[in-house]
């Protein structure tokens, strides 16, 4: 099914509950702080939003404030049209400099991967807030999300074998084991229309379980942006222009 739910609106408050589609952020298109609902990339890049199970509350005490609190009782994973574990080359180079016995050893046999999918339980929720300011002509939020990362992390399990009785070792792959870990993603968003001209900034910073950012197995946090414009131009504005700038940075990497 597509976005069912069951809403009931009492006074300045609406609740709702069933499969929902949630659009949080201010940019035209690209939202780095919209990442509630899982994606269906097997329809292109630009993949459509798959209503999730849960659960909504929204309060709007006054026209220039708003807070929304939306929980999901499981994650669901993103649908693509390829099995990314055949994708992974057929030679990749694990890094074992801390290990004092050689730069990089290959681990070859991708029969050796296997992909940890998130599973129905209640361990596996999401819980996100936004807190929503108008003042003047000027719309901005600021919001919160737990989350469980969208990209794969690798888990490389070794096994080490000394040889003879030199302190020399040969390793070889175990397992590997790809996985979403949790991360929280602190966002922010502002738009503002001046004269003619719509303006807006995004961002989100996504921390992840690597706070120090000090381990080489983990992945490290990450900040996404995008700024832009837009406006109306010529004969009765009959014309249209809007630019963006978008990009992300992967801290000490």
């Amino acid at each position: 099914p597509l976005e069912n739910y069951i809403s009931f609106s009492p006074w300045k408050i609406n609740m709702s509950i069933g499969l929902q589609e949630f659009s949080w952020g201010t940019a035209d298109g690209l939202n780095p702080t919209d990442n509630i609902n899982p994606r269906d990339y097997t329809v292109g890049l630009k993949a459509d939003k798959i209503p999730i199970l849960s659960a909504k509350f929204s309060m709007y005490p006054v026209d220039f404030f708003s807070f929304d609190v939306v929980y999901v009782p499981f994650e669901q994973n993103d649908i693509f049209p390829i099995d990314i574990t055949e994708k992974i080359p057929e030679e990749i180079f694990y890094d074992a400099t801390l290990d004092m016995t050689m730069k990089k050893i290959p681990i070859v046999n991708p029969k050796n991967v296997n992909q940890t999918f998130l599973s129905f339980e209640p361990k596996n929720f999401i819980i996100g807030t936004k807190i929503n300011f108008r003042v003047s002509k000027v719309d901005f939020s600021f919001s919160y999300l737990y989350d469980f990362d969208s990209y794969w992390t690798p888990n490389i399990e070794l096994l080490r074998s000394q040889i003879g009785s030199f302190p020399l070792y040969f390793y070889r792959v175990k397992e590997i084991e790809l996985v979403r870990n949790r991360v929280h993603r602190i966002g922010t968003d502002i738009k503002a229309v001046i004269d003619r001209f719509g303006l807006w900034a995004e961002f989100c910073y996504t921390l992840t379980d690597d706070y120090l950012m000090d381990s080489y197995k983990k992945r490290n946090h990450q900040i996404s942006f995008i700024t832009g414009f837009d406006f109306n131009y010529g004969p009765n504005d009959s014309f249209y222009f809007n630019l963006q700038y978008f990009g992300q940075v992967n801290l000490n990497y």
